[in-house]
């Protein structure tokens, strides 16, 4: 896909879209969490959250 002037083809999505897109929880974000989790920075309850919008 080509871009156009350097912009992004989500930079040409409408907003509405972009924000769809942003509210998805995939494993990257599960991966993510469990790391924060891990290390201390992610409580069990910011864990739990993020496990139960997966959902």
């Amino acid at each position: 896909m080509s871009f156009l002037n350097g912009l992004h083809p989500i930079e040409l999505m409408p907003l509405s879209v972009k924000q769809r897109k942003n509210d998805t929880i995939g494993v990257r974000q599960i991966s993510k969490a469990k790391a924060f989790h891990d290390a201390r920075l992610l409580s069990d309850d910011g864990f739990r959250r993020v496990i139960e919008a997966k959902r």
